[in-house]
């Protein structure tokens, strides 16, 4: 690793505004002199904004405008932060120091950068005025006042894959009333989400072509955070639609990281990790509202029992797809559902062909990926008998072992090069197959949901 050479010396947060009539926010940074400018579109109520949100709602804008700036920090990686936009305690300060950190993860392995101790978020003392509450420290460390909002029920992010999917049909089954809400403009989640039937909310996200035409030139670029930015963008739509409850659809898989560098485990899905779900549902209850609620109501299951739960459902098999090469920024899938190279794409094939005929599964991809000789070795990568666990939102080794098992038990598969690879070199080498099978099917204890949401995954068994 590298140590971190720039020749920006200062990164700042510099302003957010928000626009009560059209929903509008501007989030304004800078490095050095330049600056960028995001802007983010919230969908407000036909009947206006709900009374008594205001300060509540102006501590989610601030921390929306900490997590958002992470896009254009990691361009340049100044040494100095500056937050002219509020204020920070230092438990507010070693929150953001570790979700960038962290949740850059990959992105300093990647670019081969030691970044141990370099984010350095700044403790402030002097309050800042808020654009929305004038006068009061936005970032401060008091107790936040109640959110007087939050009926029963709240809002599901929906990212057009078969977990979201999953999550979606357990609320309905237990009669709990939501909406979707979508990050983005993406067409192939909007034929998901009017398959599902519920109101779907958008949130239109604007970067700043400065930083595109920055990282065409050559600036560091890679892996974000983004489930902690939907997350906070999910909690305001939240708030300004009158509901409770933000509800991810994350596994427990996600915990788990990829690479080890110096002690730290670089894990391509961090901030959708039980860890970091636990952190940010801190910062929410002690500086934005200990009334909102954000959790994921899959985190006791592995990716193998949501494969299993979405296969007996079937409703989705023709409109679902998890290959995120259909969601790139603009809106416009660029494959056909599946593209059929990609990790997801290969991790996906074998979770689900666990549980559905290989003919089925051949109908919904286009192809059949356990013919494809080109993909052994990014299927001795997923069952951790290769290079390392792609970066990739993919499950843990022994869930792919466990669903190649499940596929082989079946016989379909006979004629597959790929399959001939898993039971020759991993199932002939093994004799804990069936216990595998059934570890990994297990429903975990470890969650950090509202009790009256375990209990829905539990009874679900």
């Amino acid at each position: 690793m590298n140590p971190i050479v720039t020749d920006a010396k200062q990164f700042t947060f510099r302003s957010y505004t928000f626009d009560r009539a059209t929903g509008a926010v501007t989030l304004t940074y800078a490095i050095a002199d330049e600056e960028f400018v995001e802007r983010v579109v919230f969908p407000i109520p036909s009947t206006g904004i709900p009374e008594g949100i205001d300060e509540a709602l102006d501590r989610a804008l601030f921390a929306m405008h900490l997590i958002a700036g992470v896009s254009y920090y990691k361009a340049k990686l100044p040494p100095e932060i500056v937050v002219e936009s509020g204020s920070l305690t230092n438990d507010q300060a070693e929150f953001w120091n570790k979700l960038y950190t962290l949740g850059l993860g990959e992105f300093f392995y990647r670019n081969e950068l030691d970044f141990r101790g370099y984010v350095k978020f700044p403790v402030t003392e002097t309050p800042s005025s808020s654009p929305l509450v004038r006068g009061r420290d936005s970032g401060s460390g008091d107790v936040p006042p109640p959110y007087q909002g939050g009926a029963r029920g709240g809002l599901v992010p929906i990212g057009g894959g078969k977990d979201s999917l999953v999550a979606i049909e357990m609320l309905d089954a237990a009669n709990i009333p939501f909406d979707l809400v979508m990050f983005g403009n993406h067409a192939r989640i909007r034929d998901v989400a009017s398959e599902v039937g519920k109101p779907l909310l958008s949130i239109a996200r604007t970067i700043d072509p400065k930083l595109i035409e920055l990282n065409k030139a050559g600036a560091w670029n890679g892996h974000v955070p983004i489930t902690a930015y939907v997350g906070i963008a999910s909690v305001i739509t939240a708030m300004l639609h009158g509901r409770k409850d933000v509800i991810f659809a994350n596994e427990r898989s996600a915990n788990s990281g990829n690479a080890e560098f110096e002690g730290v485990m670089i894990n391509h899905q961090y901030s959708k990790s039980l860890e970091a779900e636990r952190d940010l549902q801190s910062y929410l209850a002690s500086f934005v509202s200990p009334d909102i609620r954000l959790f994921s109501v899959l985190r006791p299951l592995s990716e193998l029992d949501i494969a299993r739960r979405f296969a007996q459902n079937g409703k989705y098999f023709g409109v679902f797809s998890s290959c995120n090469k259909n969601y790139k920024q603009g809106g416009v899938p660029s494959v056909t559902r599946w593209c059929g190279k990609c990790p997801k794409c290969a991790f996906v094939f074998v979770m689900l062909g666990a549980f559905i005929p290989r003919r089925r599964m051949v109908e919904m991809f286009g192809e059949d990926l356990l013919m494809r000789d080109d993909l052994l070795s990014m299927y001795k990568d997923l069952t951790g008998y290769g290079a390392m666990k792609p970066f990739e939102c993919v499950g843990e080794f022994e869930e792919v072992i466990a669903a190649f098992a499940l596929i082989h038990g079946r016989g379909e598969y006979d004629d597959s090069p790929i399959m001939r690879w898993f039971v020759n070199d991993v199932m002939n080498t093994r004799r804990d197959i069936d216990a595998l099978i059934d570890r990994v099917l297990a429903v975990s204890s470890e969650h950090a949901m509202p009790e009256e949401y375990a209990q829905l995954v539990y009874a679900s068994r």
